[in-house]
């Protein structure tokens, strides 16, 4: 939606796809100034500027339906954004692009991001059950709660609900919506695929935005590519690349999706948030389309295995795949990842190196560039972690080894938190290095990827 929402300002000659966002965006920088000179907005939402945003992501947000950082953050986040490979050379998933393509958007338009979706996409094509904006809604019980599944199953009502308002990322994944609006946001896409770029299409640049910009998951022998907010694989092929099933099993456990005894081009979105998964699967040359909208995090991405299911009833496959099965070993499968995480912490830990006193933990500890804290304070025999130094983003932090320290979730604890599902040890292992002769220490390293920790100052006199 948010490409649509810029193909509307280039149908009106305000941009053009390969227009650099320095020219748009004046305060717009990079740290790679190869990048700040060269991207455009179509790199922006085809995921191909070669940047990651994943540290500053868990920076953002750290459960329980909070933004941590403040929407005028966007521009140092995306100045500070580390460089994973060269612009226009491959696929990286990266939802800071759509942010900064909203601010294209309100940039361009003159009007707030909501404003110009609503005028240009919602009402015009009478989708009024969908919403950037809980407190839109006229009907509050209209709108479904959010769920986790705890570990057994059982269904847990998340106390709070993740909203993008008045957020950075509300352009990049803010959108409330249902089946019957998702459907008529899929009948204008196909309608608009008829017309390529006229202005008789309900919606202008759809043949653009969903066609092939870069390449994803090669090698590929079919067509496997992203367009502009969309993935789009020659069936049969390996489909749900950017949901979470495919974090959880490998390719190779995964049947090839395939619908028929023909080749189809299937055109697709995943998209989640705690609480809620979706998919969308578009199938241009039979006009056809597939919604699934789910109110829950479960064990697994199963609005995936949902769609998946409904397409294959749709074309009529003769031998459907068995989805009840692939849900439980990935339902097993997680659980066994998140088992092997406390696991290997149990096997790791070393008691007999524990400190004999906490207190030169005891601080607050700041990133160098952004306004974002974690502050350690004593709890019980341990320490306790607090983000931003929130009540409410408390963690225990419990020994490890030597000075590293450790706050790792069971699933369940995940579930509770309305966090997303994390699996990596080293994300949930802090470093405590330079003792100074105040007799406390100066660093905090925190590896939220792998072997490149994020380095935190200790504030002076805290």
């Amino acid at each position: 939606m948010t490409a649509a929402a810029v193909g509307v300002l280039v149908e009106e000659g305000k941009l053009n796809w390969s227009t650099p966002v320095k020219q748009i965006l004046p305060k717009f920088g990079q740290k790679n100034s190869h990048v700040e000179d060269l991207v455009n907005v179509a790199d922006l939402l085809s995921h191909r500027t070669g940047l990651s945003d994943v540290v500053p992501l868990s920076y953002t947000f750290q459960g329980d339906g909070e933004f941590l950082l403040p929407k005028s953050q966007l521009y140092p986040i995306f100045e500070s954004l580390p460089t994973s490979t060269s612009i226009r050379t491959g696929w990286q998933y990266l939802n800071s692009g759509y942010a900064i393509a909203g601010k294209i958007v309100e940039t361009l338009s003159g009007v707030s991001f909501r404003d110009h979706l609503n005028a240009t996409i919602f009402h015009k094509l009478g989708m009024g059950s969908t919403t950037l904006r809980p407190s839109d809604i006229l009907e509050p019980s209209s709108l479904a709660l959010p769920y986790a599944s705890l570990a057994n199953g059982t269904p847990f009502a998340l106390p709070n609900r993740q909203v993008f308002e008045n957020t950075f990322m509300e352009p990049a994944g803010g959108v409330y919506s249902s089946v019957n609006d998702l459907l008529k946001w899929s009948q204008s896409l196909l309608s608009s695929l008829d017309y390529g770029a006229s202005t008789n299409a309900s919606l202008p640049n759809i043949d653009y935005i969903m066609s092939n910009q870069v390449p994803i998951d090669n090698p590929s022998l079919l067509e496997r590519s992203y367009g502009l907010g969309w993935v789009r694989t020659q069936l049969p092929g390996t489909i749900g690349l950017i949901g979470e099933n495919m974090d959880i099993l490998t390719e190779q456990e995964v049947p090839a999706f395939d619908v028929g005894q023909q080749s189809k081009l299937l055109v697709y979105h995943q998209g989640s948030t705690v609480g809620y998964y979706g998919c969308l699967l578009i199938f241009p040359e039979t006009a056809s389309a597939v919604v699934v909208l789910t109110n829950t995090a479960a064990l697994n991405d199963v609005a995936d295995w949902i769609a998946r299911a409904y397409a294959e009833t749709l074309f009529g496959k003769v031998k459907p795949t068995d989805y009840i099965g692939l849900a439980t070993t990935s339902k097993d499968r997680l659980l066994e990842l998140y088992q092997g995480l406390q696991r290997d912490v149990d096997e790791d830990r070393r008691p007999s190196t524990k400190p004999k006193s906490l207190t030169p933990f005891v601080g607050t500890y700041d990133h160098p560039t952004l306004p974002f804290s974690i502050e350690i304070v004593h709890d019980s025999s341990d320490l306790a972690l607090l983000f931003q130094g929130k009540e409410s983003h408390r963690y225990s932090l419990r020994h490890f080894r030597d000075n590293t320290f450790e706050w790792t979730l069971t699933r369940d604890e995940t579930a509770l938190r309305g966090r997303y599902d994390v699996w990596d040890p080293s994300y949930f292992r802090f470093n405590f290095t330079g003792r100074t002769s105040d007799d406390h220490f100066n660093k905090l390293q925190w590896s939220i990827i792998p072997e490149e920790p994020e380095v935190f100052t200790r504030r002076s006199g805290r």
